[in-house]
């Protein structure tokens, strides 16, 4: 089966246990893509590696999700977004305290 074959296949399917396919990765992928163009599949209650169609996943899988989504950008927004943030304000103050140093040195000539 090829990839656009098995991507068909994913497509119609209210419900992917990823060991039913040869390649777990490939499936991996395949519900990424989907993700991009709306069509959603997340983890289920059922188990690991079973993957539900939000719009058939009861109330519990879908808040389960969205707290560990929650978490996850949480936890990104701490470990690295922040760091960045104060890492790229760093650089800008420095560039401002070079630019206001030849500024200074500018007019210090002048007297």
């Amino acid at each position: 089966m090829t990839p656009c074959d098995l991507k068909e296949v994913v497509r119609q399917q209210h419900m992917i246990k990823t060991s039913d396919y040869q390649s777990e990765r490939a499936i991996r992928q395949i519900l990424s893509q989907l993700r991009k163009e709306g069509i959603i599949f997340i983890p289920s209650k059922l188990g690991k590696g079973i993957y539900v169609r939000i719009n058939h996943a009861s109330k519990e899988e879908i808040d389960v999700y969205a707290r560990s989504q929650a978490k996850h950008f949480k936890t990104q927004y701490f470990n690295t977004m922040l760091p960045m943030k104060k890492y790229v304000q760093d650089q800008h103050l420095q560039s401002l305290f070079g630019q206001l140093e030849d500024v200074m040195s500018d007019e210090g000539g002048h007297d």
